[in-house]
């Protein structure tokens, strides 16, 4: 039996002038709409930026895997040359296509190039190993840092927490 023997039903329908149903796009991903969120000019900067590195490495050169460090730290020396009024090349467009790769390599499992970003093992962060945020806004404070179970200094990874830097190494869990 096919694994798509069926069609989703979200039990909710929107009737057509024509008398036709369909279920409702509540909820759904909307990419016919990308157009319409996204700033078609800014878009057209940032194409102009793949083109260029096209021509100037290959077609596609990035996906073939740049690490997320290389990425980022490009995206913050790009950003930094246009605060500082350098406009010798689209440097924001720069900023939008590193971010954008590091984005990629998240969407779609290459953990092999997040290499300074939440790793596998942090993405469901041990309650025991975390102090709970004190600092203004939420945020953590030195004091939180430290784990809860042995004591040992805690590093924070992400926006999502802190994680103990003696249990790294050992499996995270589901």
């Amino acid at each position: 039996m096919s694994d798509y023997d069926h069609v989703k039903d979200s039990g909710t329908r929107e009737q057509f002038p024509s008398g036709a149903v369909r279920d409702t796009q509540d909820g759904k991903p909307r990419p016919d709409r990308v157009l319409y969120w996204l700033p078609i000019e800014a878009l057209e900067r940032v194409a102009t930026h793949y083109e260029n590195g096209a021509r100037k490495y290959d077609r596609d050169n990035w996906r073939k895997g740049i690490p997320a460090s290389r990425c980022l730290a490009s995206a913050f020396r790009h950003l930094f040359q246009w605060m500082l009024g350098d406009w010798t090349e689209d440097h924001l467009s720069a900023v939008v296509f590193n971010v954008l790769c590091i984005i990629t390599w998240e969407q779609t499992g290459r953990t092999d190039l997040l290499d300074n970003g939440p790793s596998p093992k942090v993405a469901h962060i041990r309650p025991e190993c975390v102090g709970r945020p004190s600092g203004p806004n939420g945020r953590y404070s030195i004091g939180d840092l430290a784990c809860r179970v042995c004591g040992a200094s805690a590093w924070v990874q992400n926006i999502r927490g802190a994680f103990c830097m003696a249990h790294e190494s050992q499996s995270w869990g589901q």
